[in-house]
């Protein structure tokens, strides 16, 4: 039997503000995932991000933060996989 096998792979890329005060303004990025069971379970994730940070004091201590995720799910089912009872 083989075991459950999971793949990920994921990039982060912030952004900082050019300049004398540089702070962190956002960052994009994306994920990849691909799972596998035994059964014949597979299912794979894509996705792209993306953050803001709008800064509300000038010590740039305070944000607010907004996150816009998409992304596409595929999951399928193969019964290539399954033991039935007849096999036995």
């Amino acid at each position: 039997i083989n075991p459950y096998q999971t793949n990920m792979v994921s990039l982060v890329v912030p952004y900082h503000d050019k300049g004398e005060n540089a702070y962190h303004k956002g960052g994009m990025g994306s994920n990849v995932l691909s799972a596998r069971a035994a059964n014949g379970f597979t299912s794979t994730h894509a996705s792209l991000n993306a953050a803001y940070n709008l800064h509300i004091a000038s010590s740039t201590m305070q944000n607010i933060t907004f996150g816009l995720q998409l992304g596409i799910i595929q999951r399928m089912v193969s019964p290539n996989g399954y033991q039935w009872g007849s096999q036995y």
